[in-house]
């Protein structure tokens, strides 16, 4: 890349946790006269930028492969209704209120974070749990989608984890649809555990999140609300969630 301004650009969003592919297409975005690809980034970084590569979302020396997804254990859930049930249009993502949820920890705490994420715009709420009981679960859950319109709660998806057990308090107290993923199929929630990927990298299987404070987890929020997607044509997913709710 031999354009300072692209270096620059580069640099800057590379720090700010953004991937070459998003920085490619989004700084055309942001200044038209401006214009690189997701490889010439890559060679870039490999190359004589190496100080760089910590920054990328797997910061290995090469560039490699995903691994597969883990499984999570299954727990029995009264009033439980799959997902082979859900509408079908919920599949579509045609509107906004059909949401994903799931957590992730480590062993060095009972201390996690929840995440829920709208399948359409892919806006994420994060909220940090003192532990996985269905109580906390479910507390946090409804003190957050209580706070959209009601035009906007349509539908949510869950693992089978114990956790999500008490999932018809959603039901009763803000009228949303629950359903439950097959077992070990994590998969039919890709758009949350997408997103929790994307989490690991700034707060990875080692964190002790009893160490970690809500300013952290709301900073966290906002930059993944306010990076660009490609799922989403790289605009934001603020910026999707105005444009669907305005």
């Amino acid at each position: 890349m031999k354009d300072r301004y692209i270096r620059r650009y580069v640099h800057e969003k590379l720090k700010n946790r953004w991937t070459p592919e998003q920085i490619a297409k989004r700084i055309s975005m942001d200044y038209p006269n401006l214009k690189t690809n997701y490889e010439s980034i890559y060679r870039y970084i490999y190359s004589v930028g190496k100080e760089l590569i910590q920054y990328l979302p797997r910061h290995h020396r090469i560039r490699r492969k995903r691994g597969k997804e883990s499984k999570k254990h299954e727990g029995k859930i009264s009033n439980r209704v799959s997902i082979e049930d859900r509408p079908e249009f919920v599949n579509l993502r045609i509107r906004v209120g059909d949401f994903e949820i799931d957590t992730l920890g480590s062993q060095k705490s009972k201390s996690c974070l929840q995440v829920i994420v709208d399948r359409v715009t892919r806006y994420t709420w994060i909220n940090l749990l003192n532990d996985k009981s269905a109580h906390e679960m479910m507390e946090k859950a409804i003190a957050t989608l209580k706070q959209l319109d009601p035009a906007f709660r349509k539908t949510i998806t869950f693992d089978n984890g114990t956790e999500n057990a008490a999932h018809m308090r959603l039901k009763d107290e803000l009228d949303i649809d629950t359903y439950f993923c097959h077992t070990y199929s994590s998969w039919e929630k890709g758009t949350v555990e997408n997103t929790i990927g994307i989490i690991r990298r700034i707060f990875p299987k080692s964190t002790n999140f009893s160490l970690i404070s809500i300013k952290q987890v709301k900073e966290l929020e906002e930059w993944l609300n306010n990076r660009p997607r490609k799922c989403l044509n790289f605009m934001t997913p603020l910026e999707v969630m105005k444009l669907c709710t305005s």
